[in-house]
């Protein structure tokens, strides 16, 4: 490999061993956000029942029912912040990993793609170039997509609406063990981590 191809390289390594940790915290915190995702649809729900209510024969019920929905509001706001957190944390993941990506991208624009090195032609341990790029922006788009649906919820979330909660509440429920994910990790698990092998 020619000196050019050797940065890529570095970048190829540093984008590879990025994506396991990615996925696993992403894991770790969507699991996270199960809870108070939960906390929050209920809070939700006993509003929605708490605002409905109409008793005319308790006195000071009107009273009553403020108190309540207030303590309610309370919980809302606190699984709110929780979750918020947590959603920040899945933003910096995905911000770092674009950055890896596009620091692997922007380091191939003088490459000589006709040359038959095993960067670019792949190894046993190392797919080629092309496909580490064309699979790993379809792995950040996962990721991208799914933050974006995050985001959007959290932005437009109603407590007073039981679709807008089933949403907001589903899309903290994503699949990563699916194909995109599984098979760019299954295919890189070996660049520069020859020890895997034994």
């Amino acid at each position: 490999m020619n000196q050019l191809e050797c940065i890529v390289q570095k970048h190829v390594e540093m984008f590879c061993k990025i994506m396991p940790r990615h996925v696993e915290k992403w894991k770790i915190l969507l699991q996270h956000a199960t809870k108070p995702a939960e906390a929050l649809s209920n809070y939700a729900e006993q509003l929605r029942h708490v605002q409905k209510a109409a008793v005319t024969h308790i006195e000071e019920f009107a009273e009553i029912q403020k108190n309540i929905e207030y303590k309610i509001v309370k919980g809302i706001d606190y699984e709110i912040r929780i979750l918020k957190e947590i959603v920040d944390q899945l933003n910096s993941l995905n911000h770092e990993m674009r950055n890896k990506l596009s620091l692997l991208e922007r380091s191939t624009i003088d490459l000589n793609w006709d040359n038959d090195s095993q960067l670019l032609v792949g190894t046993a341990l190392q797919p080629p170039l092309w496909k580490i790029l064309h699979e790993g922006l379809c792995f950040w788009s996962y990721f991208a997509d799914a933050m974006k649906c995050i985001n959007n919820q959290m932005k437009y979330i109603n407590v007073k609406d039981v679709k807008s909660m089933e949403a907001f509440e589903n899309c903290f429920n994503l699949n990563l063990d699916n194909s995109v994910i599984t098979n760019l990790l299954s295919k890189t698990q070996y660049v520069n981590n020859e020890k895997l092998l034994v």
